[in-house]
């Protein structure tokens, strides 16, 4: 994987043998004091009490029908916002006029990207912080869902248990996130969103189909090895994410990252069918709806970025968004590319100008969200670095595959 391919009992303690004595009452109390009052007026009184039982009843008749349409109100509002149904609905994004106190928008989210395999490994970890401090960072990348499809912690989502999901057990992920979060490292998940060669397979009801059909299809390109796919119009994938997302924020991470948050790219997609698309208008409403329901998961110290290429993000993707993506709910986008530096722009003299150039036309693209660079380390320098932040660039993602850097 790389970003250039890119789940009491007993008496309460007031009570005592002795007699209890009332201390207050009320007129339709049986223990009223009436005292010596006249015959007539205690006729009156009976009445006037019988009147007030009558409607105390009714009220509580009421009251308890009130309370009994919140108790079943409430609960279904709280479901829908954790888990909302694959519907379709204005998905756009709204804009959040509310002051934001993640680590994006206070000073920039600048992190480098480590190998899910490391987790286990406390002193790669140390060394690892060591790094991210050399380069003047305050965050790492971890892919905790990679495109494989395994998680690298344990979900008790049924689809991850029955596709034996887990790579490491909780504790373990736990320990090495502390370790980042006792040095004020932001932690970022990467979750590759539909490219899944797991949990289709173990549950192919949540797979993308061939022609119509119950076989599987599968990206049969020589980079993906023919990977199967979740298929975006199922409201059981919906959910699958969902509770991928919520899992990890109760891990305290902080950013989440979708990879491959959109239709099959390559192989043959004209034979890819997506039980469930004639549910929606179009096939971009489906991913807006995703991006937006992800967020609406989120804390306001949380942040979501979108990966995009650079020439998606330059010139869109028809292919694959079926329109733009580009007024979703998310945060940032981050861009990379597949040329090399001199590549990008031949008409530039040199790699570094060629790639700002790039980035600056790309970022012209999303005027309201924040766009961060994705920096491949092995066609990178430090004076290039020393470039991207004389720019303005407060939030990137330094890459290796290797976590060499």
């Amino acid at each position: 994987m790389n970003f250039k391919k890119f789940s009491t009992k007993g008496r309460s303690p007031y009570s005592s043998n002795k007699t209890r004595v009332r201390k207050s009452y009320y007129t339709f109390s049986r223990e009223y004091p009436a005292g010596n009052i006249p015959l007539e007026r205690m006729n009156h009184y009976t009445i006037r009490s019988k009147k007030t039982k009558k409607s105390l009843s009714v009220l509580l008749v009421l009251l308890l029908l009130g309370a009994a349409f919140f108790a079943v109100r409430l609960p279904l509002d709280i479901a829908y916002k954790d888990a909302p149904q694959l519907t379709p609905g204005n998905i756009e994004a709204s804009q959040n006029t509310a002051a934001e106190t993640s680590v994006l928008y206070e000073g920039g989210f600048r992190a480098l990207y480590m190998p899910y395999d490391k987790l286990s490994d406390t002193s790669y970890i140390r060394s690892f912080i060591k790094k991210i401090r050399r380069y003047d960072c305050n965050g790492v990348v971890i892919d905790f869902k990679p495109e494989s499809g395994k998680l690298a912690y344990s979900s008790l989502n049924s689809y991850a248990i029955n596709g034996k999901c887990a790579i490491f057990d909780n504790n373990t992920v736990r320990q090495a996130l502390n370790l980042f979060r006792k040095e004020n490292i932001t932690v970022a998940a990467r979750i590759f969103c539909f490219l899944d060669n797991t949990v289709p397979v173990t549950s192919p009801e949540l797979a993308v189909k061939y022609m119509d059909t119950d076989v599987n299809w599968v990206d049969s390109t020589e980079e993906n090895g023919d990977k199967t796919w979740l298929n975006p119009c199922s409201t059981e994938t919906l959910g699958y994410l969902l509770d991928i997302v919520k899992e990890l924020r109760s891990f305290d991470i902080k950013g989440f990252i979708l990879e491959k948050c959109h239709f099959p790219d390559s192989g043959n997609t004209a034979g890819a069918t997506f039980p469930g698309d004639k549910n929606f208008k179009d096939k971009n409403a489906v991913l807006k709806l995703y991006i937006k329901s992800i967020k609406e998961l989120l804390e306001k110290d949380n942040f979501l970025i979108i990966t995009q290429t650079s020439n998606d993000s330059l010139n869109g993707n028809k292919k694959i968004y079926y329109g733009s993506i580009n007024s979703g709910a998310f945060d940032a986008v981050a861009s990379y590319t597949n040329k090399r530096p001199d590549d990008c722009y031949p008409d530039k003299k040199t790699g570094f100008s060629s790639m700002l150039r790039l980035f600056s036309d790309s970022a012209a693209n999303f005027p309201d969200r924040i766009f961060m660079p994705v920096i491949d380390y092995s066609e990178y320098t430090g004076k290039y670095m020393r470039t991207i932040r004389k720019n303005n660039y407060t939030s990137y993602i330094i890459f290796d595959e290797a976590g060499e850097y």
